[in-house]
C-alpha cells in the first residue's frame, strides 16, 4: 500500500513538473516570437520590454548592452527581417530553472539594399525568468551565404 501511495505521489509531480516546463517552453517561444515582431514592426517600446536590463546582443564584430543596440542595429535588423522569408529548419528550448536557452537554425531568403540573398543563420538566444515573465537576456545572431 506504501509503494502505491509514493508511485502515485511521484506521477502526479511528474505531470506537474512536465506542464510548469510545457507552458515555461510555450512562454518562451512567445517571447522570441513577440521580439521579432518587435524587430520588423520597428516597436522599440516593445522590445524594451522584452528585453532584460543586463541584456547582451551579440552580432557580426560587435557586442551591444540594450541601450546601444535599440538605438542602433535594432532598427537595420528591422528593416533587414522584413525583407526577408524566413525557414526554420530546427529549434530546441531547453529550460533549467529560472533559465532558458534556445537555438535556432533557419533559411533566410529574399531581396535587400538591391541584393538577392540566400544566408543560413544561427541564433543563440538566453532568458531569464523574474517575477513570471521570460525576459531575453543575451542573443547571438550569425549567418553565412548558402
Amino acid at each position: 500500500m506504501k509503494s502505491i501511495f509514493i508511485t502515485i505521489i511521484l506521477t502526479t509531480l511528474s505531470f506537474t513538473v512536465l506542464a510548469q516546463t510545457d507552458r515555461d517552453k510555450s512562454e518562451i517561444l512567445k517571447t522570441l516570437h513577440d521580439f521579432e515582431t518587435a524587430i520588423i514592426d520597428s516597436d522599440s517600446m516593445k522590445a524594451e520590454n522584452l528585453l532584460d536590463t543586463q541584456a547582451r546582443i551579440v552580432e557580426g564584430s560587435q557586442i551591444e548592452n540594450k541601450e546601444e543596440y535599440l538605438s542602433h542595429h535594432f532598427y537595420s535588423d528591422g528593416r533587414f527581417l522584413s525583407a526577408m522569408d524566413r525557414e526554420v529548419i530546427s529549434q530546441d528550448v531547453f529550460v533549467n530553472g529560472n533559465t532558458a536557452w534556445v537555438t535556432s537554425k533557419s533559411h533566410l531568403s529574399g531581396v535587400y539594399n538591391d541584393r538577392d540573398l540566400s544566408l543560413n543563420s544561427m541564433e543563440l538566444i538566453v532568458l531569464k525568468k523574474t517575477e513570471n515573465t521570460w525576459r531575453i537576456a543575451a542573443v547571438h545572431w550569425s549567418s553565412d551565404p548558402n
